[in-house]
């Protein structure tokens, strides 16, 4: 009986002990969390009720993310991110494409090959990656603007441009695209689509980033015809889930514009092929670009490039995977072909 005793005891110690150490390690990790990514939400006013609501959000993401990661067969792993902790309003400030601004229709596909015959397997190589190709420039970084569809736009201009000038990198002005494509869909840093921003540049052309640098912010149209820097002879979607159109048009011409759906997961995603279905049959409200493909553990992916800096994902990038048009990044591709 009384080893029994002790024994409840001892249990009853430890069940405490685990109890403190857990609440610990919670605090602890929601500490790092504000720390790491330079976050204060005290408000004196307030009492505290801010810092609560957004501990609360970040404590159950953090269990998600540990849940998804103790999966040994998961293919992409999850990380605590910028996005971790936050209400949905203000991670939405991070995206760009909203219902609204999807065009009402889309062009007719043009063909790729010059002779207009059908594109085949053997007109692709096996594999492509254009993340250290020189004419790419470094990440970007939107911040709170929801302008990811003028970044998308401006990338694969860029590297059009800068194989134009025999790999002499170049950045362009999203400013320019947020403060002057306004006349239709577009509507600055509350979203926009990016066919219709490559569109514009037809008509006006597009400014470098050092003379029309980026904001942070919408503002006055600043742009005169001495700016252009580039004029996009010709722009067009891609037969939407022809997997071998798309991989034709990063091979001939260069990085694609692509639209997709983000959610929680891919918010919080840290390597791997990104594969998870809560993003699927969704709205997109998000514009990338489509850099390449390869294939992970016979899971074919393509590379995408987000404008949320180089400390989200693979140093700025992601892998998703490919061929069932995961996320949509397959509904809406854009080809460039510069003059």
């Amino acid at each position: 009986m009384l080893l029994k005793m002790d024994f409840l005891f001892a249990f009853t110690v430890f069940a405490m002990v685990m109890t403190v150490v857990e609440g610990q390690t919670t605090e602890d990790d929601w500490r790092m969390n504000k720390k790491k990514f330079n976050k204060n939400y005290f408000i004196p006013a307030d009492n505290g009720k801010l810092d609560r609501i957004h501990k609360q959000i970040f404590i159950k993401r953090n269990e998600q993310i540990k849940l998804h990661n103790s999966n040994p067969f998961a293919n992409y792993r999850r990380e605590v991110t910028l996005f971790s902790d936050m209400l949905l309003e203000e991670f939405q400030k991070f995206l760009g494409v909203n219902k609204n601004a999807i065009p009402p229709h889309t062009k007719q596909a043009v063909s790729l090959k010059p002779d207009g015959s059908d594109i085949t397997d053997p007109d692709v190589p096996s594999r492509l990656d254009y993340r250290f190709d020189p004419c790419l420039p470094d990440i970007k970084n939107q911040n709170r603007c929801r302008a990811s569809w003028a970044f998308s736009a401006t990338t694969p201009i860029e590297f059009a441009l800068c194989k134009l000038n025999k790999n002499i990198s170049v950045t362009l002005s999203e400013q320019q695209l947020i403060d002057c494509d306004r006349g239709g869909l577009n509507k600055g840093c509350y979203g926009g689509f990016p066919m219709t921003a490559i569109e514009s540049t037809m008509l006006t052309g597009i400014a470098r980033e050092s003379r029309y640098s980026y904001k942070k912010t919408g503002g006055q149209c600043k742009y005169v015809a001495n700016m252009k820097a580039a004029s996009v002879e010709l722009c067009n979607y891609i037969e939407g889930g022809s997997i071998v159109d798309m991989k034709y048009a990063l091979t001939k011409l260069g990085p694609i514009s692509a639209t997709m759906t983000v959610t929680d997961s891919f918010a919080d995603y840290g390597s791997g092929v990104y594969d998870s279905n809560d993003c699927d049959g969704q709205d997109p409200n998000h514009a990338v670009v489509i850099v390449g493909w390869g294939n992970q553990n016979g899971m074919d992916y393509w590379i995408g490039r987000n404008s949320w800096g180089p400390l989200w994902g693979e140093e700025g990038y992601f892998l998703i995977q490919q061929g069932v048009n995961k996320c949509g990044i397959e509904t809406y591709p854009v080809f460039v072909k510069l003059s």
